[in-house]
């Protein structure tokens, strides 16, 4: 989209939502810079939750070069810019001129566990399970984890499984 017709839908934005009456804006995912750049506006309060493990212009979907820009520069005005990997954060570290990056890791919460223990069919059969959920890419160093694993004792592979859960890139 063009500058004018982002700023035009920007605005309808903050208005449909109510922005105007919000204590905090969490943006959740870089295509999500618009809301980062409409509390930056509305002098609201920010956390961007940043997940992709690409910065490419394409990750703000189809936006002209100067939009693209704009959502750059929105790396300045969240409170923090919240990463779930180290990986992650390292790519955008070229960004981080407001020194507002932090690392959060997800973990799979205890109740989430449960849910899946109580669907077998949905769980792998090995007593224990080793979990990789992210991007599976060569960045990652996830054969290294490989390696680690085919490394164990056969007494303790006879029980575990491996499990990378992510889109292969």
């Amino acid at each position: 989209c063009s500058t004018r017709y982002y700023n035009r839908h920007l605005d309808t934005w903050i208005d449909r939502v109510g922005l105007r009456d919000c204590d905090l804006v969490y943006a959740n995912t870089m295509n999500c810079f618009f809301a980062i750049d409409a509390a930056k506006k509305e002098k609201i309060p920010s956390v961007w939750n940043i997940r992709e493990s690409s910065y490419e212009k394409d990750t703000f979907g189809k936006i002209s070069n100067a939009v693209a820009n704009r959502a750059f520069k929105c790396f300045q005005y969240p409170y923090r810019i919240v990463f779930v990997a180290r990986a992650t954060s390292d790519l955008f570290e070229k960004y981080n001129e407001s020194n507002n990056f932090c690392l959060i890791r997800n973990v799979l919460a205890e109740r989430d566990i449960e849910i899946s223990l109580k669907k077998p069919e949905t769980f792998p059969k090995e007593r224990f399970v080793l979990l990789n959920v992210g991007t599976i890419c060569k960045r990652k160093a996830q054969d290294e984890i490989v390696s680690a694993f085919e490394a164990l004792s056969s007494t303790i592979l006879k029980d575990t499984a491996l499990v990378f859960l992510g889109v292969k890139s």
